[in-house]
């Protein structure tokens, strides 16, 4: 810290630290990798089969809920609030997280996984999907802090608004503005620190661009079967959180 440069304080520091620690405590890139090689070692017909790429593709949605618990921010929110979180923020984030992944493990290269592009999606999904990754951040420590950004945010998903549901985001919308703030204001500072101003402003859109246009792909391409396992994991995910004193 003494021959820190950056207008980082020593809390943003910790906070970025903790928010890489958090993702890689998870271990879902090696144990992904390991899955993906044990894959090879099954009868082709096996391999084959569109649920076994569903199952690898439920674990990059999955993260969620391991991934926020091990944030002080996710035990300050009620359980209200983190619920509603689940219900908004669940599928963008699932969405981003498994375009990383594809890309950290050459996964669009994997002949199971484009397979299962192919039976879970509509169109030329295959190629738009390596568009995308090429177009991602290849800063590993960035697209961790903005999968925490998403988990955070009142809404980071295309969701159908329910007039019957109580929001209670905005019943508690000072103290998710703080933990956004936070995190965001540590997010630019980090930016500013690698790449300067103009390459910060440059990545910064480049990614909420990158994420709209993923998630439109995604909303007009999912087919039926596939659009029913993420609202059913959603469901699940919502139903494993704990009540918090």
């Amino acid at each position: 810290m003494q021959n820190d440069r950056s207008t980082l304080s020593r809390d943003e520091w910790d906070l970025l630290s903790n928010i890489i620690h958090a993702y890689d405590a998870t271990e879902i890139i090696p144990t992904t990798k390991q899955l993906f090689e044990a894959q090879l070692m099954l009868p082709l017909k096996v391999r084959s089969k569109p649920t076994t790429a569903l199952n690898i593709y439920r674990r990059f949605y999955a993260l969620f809920i391991p991934f926020v618990q091990r944030t002080r921010y996710f035990h300050e929110i009620s359980f209200e609030t983190s619920e509603e979180l689940t219900q908004n923020n669940f599928r963008g984030f699932g969405i981003f997280h498994s375009g990383y992944i594809m890309r950290e493990l050459n996964g669009l290269h994997d002949p199971l996984l484009r397979s299962g592009l192919s039976a879970f999606y509509t169109g030329d999904v295959e190629s738009k999907m390596e568009r995308f990754a090429s177009r991602l951040e290849s800063d590993p420590s960035l697209i961790k802090i903005i999968l925490m950004i998403l988990a955070f945010s009142p809404n980071s998903s295309i969701v159908s608004f329910d007039m019957s549901s109580r929001n209670y985001i905005a019943g508690n919308s000072l103290t998710i503005s703080k933990i956004q703030d936070t995190i965001v204001t540590m997010f630019w500072k980090y930016l500013l620190y690698k790449y300067g101003f103009v390459a910060a402003v440059q990545r910064l859109s480049s990614h909420v661009k990158y994420l709209i246009d993923m998630l439109q792909t995604v909303h007009e391409q999912q087919g039926e079967q596939i659009r029913a396992v993420v609202h059913t994991m959603i469901d699940d995910a919502k139903q494993s959180l704990t009540i918090k004193d």
